[in-house]
């Protein structure tokens, strides 16, 4: 794969997805060359496929509220 790539952002809990021209999610990882590598696996070319940055799922807060029955965080 050549460098021109342009790496997405990457946060904390950050993940890398490779979609392809249809827009279909191919690959996601937390490390972008998993991504990389993945393309160069199935002979994507560069305009073939876009990297794109994709939030880790954060989990539901639940606590039990008033009347000991569950609710989400911070509404009761």
């Amino acid at each position: 794969m050549g460098s021109t790539l342009r790496r997405p952002g990457r946060g904390a809990d950050a993940m890398t997805g490779l979609y392809d021209n249809q827009g279909v999610l191919r690959c996601a990882g937390r490390d972008p060359d998993d991504c990389l590598a993945y393309a160069d696996l199935f002979d994507l070319a560069a305009g073939q496929f876009s990297l794109a940055t994709l939030e880790a799922p954060r989990p539901l807060g639940w606590r039990h509220g008033a009347r000991g029955r569950l609710s989400s965080a911070g509404t009761d």
